[in-house]
């Protein structure tokens, strides 16, 4: 693969390959590469690398029809809304219908924030485990992306999200 530099306003560096295909893309996504990585890779935007990368509208269609509309965790309905998400991430059977799951946005969000070792597979007693937190300040409530203690809230951005607030009279 060829990489091309372009100097863009700034002095910033951007790079473009002369080829990229579409089974090298989906190696760097099973390497655990972003799409915004693969993108600048790839000279194309991040929005097209999502398009290449999901499953064809009519198995999407399917897996949805499969569910019945209803998120495989929770059981909420989300119809032609829900997130598709791929079980196992292998090479062989990334878009198979087998491989895939209908999702809510939330389920799908809690999936993604477990880590997993070995590639197992998330189980709805793992996603019911994971510790939620609440800002004392705003009343926010939300999973951290790191498994350490957040240094602030997200919505209020104050650093004593887990401190009452005082009240002096």
């Amino acid at each position: 693969m060829e990489i091309f530099m372009k100097r863009l306003d700034k002095g910033k560096l951007h790079c473009y390959n002369t080829y990229v295909d579409r089974k090298d893309m989906l190696n760097m996504r099973l390497e655990g590469r972003t799409y915004k990585h693969i993108a600048t890779k790839a000279g194309i935007t991040r929005q097209r690398v999502q398009q290449l990368l999901s499953p064809p509208k009519e198995v999407r269609d399917y897996v949805i029809k499969k569910y019945k509309g209803k998120c495989a965790d929770c059981d909420i309905f989300v119809g032609k809304s829900a997130h598709i998400h791929h079980d196992n991430s292998n090479d062989e059977n990334y878009n198979d219908i087998e491989n895939l799951v209908c999702l809510c946005i939330s389920c799908h969000r809690k999936r993604h924030r477990i880590p997993k070792s070995d590639k197992q597979k998330t189980t709805n007693k793992q996603i019911k485990n994971m510790k939620q937190y609440e800002c004392k300040r705003c009343g926010r409530k939300w999973y951290p992306r790191k498994p350490e203690k957040p240094r602030v809230c997200p919505k209020c951005k104050s650093p004593y999200w887990d401190l009452e607030r005082r009240r002096d009279v």
